[in-house]
């Protein structure tokens, strides 16, 4: 099951348990008895989305296990193979605690956000001022025209994790890993985004790096560049004729501290 331990891996999970806590004074108020209905066309939005929030949640209750990792299989789960299962994923997590952060960033500069019509797209509006924002999406300005003689060749593009566009276009990549080589195949990603996407600049947030053995050179640059991000949060270097960062996000800091290093890079851009 889900413990407290593990889901303060989000830093505002105490005012979330405190927020928890207070409705559950008021649900006491509540008369005992009632009835259910279906939602009706006069109901108010925000209604209809509790009811909806209810019904996924009393699923979850009843019939899905909730886990960060699989349990073990039984003989009788073998006789359900199709059984559902909920699991959270840290690194999908992290994925939408920066796409949060990002989110933050652009309202206090006094953005205001609401859903695009395009899938999984946002716009962030300010005094006439409109900037794209997108979580988990492949551009249209992908440089990859060709794939063999395959005729689908949207599967083949890059997916930056969240975009910002418009005047400028600013791709974000996020890598949940404290394991030098998997953050210097992050930043390697960011070089090749620059090619494919062309943007105004390509940043690698990632929560910092663990102590451990360097096998070669590339992880020996990263841990370099680690040095310099532990010393001033960032750490910017120049390929194809763009400026590109290394960013440190981690979820167990203070969320005030993680939005002033992302705007320490982002106010250069936005």
């Amino acid at each position: 099951g889900v413990k407290d331990s593990e889901i303060k891996y989000f830093s505002f999970y105490k005012e979330f348990k405190s927020s928890l806590e207070s409705l559950g004074k008021y649900l006491s108020r509540l008369p005992q008895e009632g009835f259910y209905r279906d939602p009706l066309p006069t109901d108010p939005e925000w209604l209809v989305t509790a009811f909806e929030a209810y019904n996924i949640l009393l699923k979850i209750k009843k019939d899905l296990p909730v886990g960060f990792k699989p349990r073990k299989r039984t003989k009788k789960d073998r006789l359900f193979l199709r059984r559902l299962f909920l699991r959270f994923l840290l690194w999908r997590l992290y994925e939408l605690y920066s796409f949060y952060l990002v989110a933050r960033y652009l309202e206090r500069k006094g953005y205001i956000i609401r859903r695009s019509t395009y899938e999984r797209g946002y716009v962030a509006e300010k005094n006439g001022k409109r900037l794209n924002f997108y979580f988990n999406l492949q551009l249209d300005k992908s440089k990859l025209k060709k794939v063999d003689a395959k005729t689908d060749i949207r599967k083949f593009r890059g997916k930056p994790d969240i975009t910002l566009a418009n005047e400028k276009t600013i791709i974000i990549e996020c890598k949940y890993s404290s394991r030098v080589g998997y953050i210097t195949m992050g930043r390697f990603k960011i070089m090749a985004y620059t090619y494919e996407y062309d943007p105004d600049t390509a940043i690698l947030v990632y929560p910092g790096l663990k102590k451990g053995n360097d096998y070669d050179e590339e992880d020996e640059a990263t841990r370099e560049l680690n040095d310099s991000v532990k010393k001033e949060g960032y750490v910017q270097f120049s390929y194809n004729g763009k400026d590109l960062y290394m960013l440190k996000i981690d979820p167990s800091d203070n969320d005030d501290d993680n939005l002033r290093r992302l705007g320490n890079v982002l106010d250069m851009y936005v």
